[in-house]
């Protein structure tokens, strides 16, 4: 019984380490960190988002969709709600944006704010 218990452990351990370690890496989306200033807010839910991520840097478009969610310091908000606020935080420092995106389109999934310090 006790052979057994060993063997499926065994067992499992070599199909996970060897599948794991052929298994291709796929790049899902890829994130811009930026200064709350480096990114001009949409204005509608289907709006393209400016960002020029830095000062030398030409700006690039991305698209804003339906399914692109916004959270603001921990709290996910609706585009309208997430636009009020960040124009009323716009002033803080430290405030970091991070946009997440789909390589392939330049589709946002989403844009996350930390809070300034």
């Amino acid at each position: 019984m006790n052979f057994r218990k060993v063997f499926l452990v065994v067992t499992l351990a070599i199909l996970t380490w060897s599948g794991g370690a052929s298994a291709a890496l796929d790049r899902i989306e890829e994130a811009l960190e930026l200064d709350a200033g480096q990114l001009r807010l949409p204005t509608y839910a289907t709006d393209r988002i400016t960002i020029k991520p830095c000062d030398t840097c030409e700006s690039q478009g991305f698209q804003i969709t339906g399914n692109t969610t916004y959270r603001l310091g921990g709290r996910t908000m609706e585009l309208d709600t997430f636009v009020q606020e960040m124009s009323l935080s716009r002033n803080k420092k430290g405030q970091l944006v991070t946009v997440f995106y789909l390589p392939e389109t330049h589709e946002v999934t989403r844009i996350v704010v930390t809070a300034g310090a």
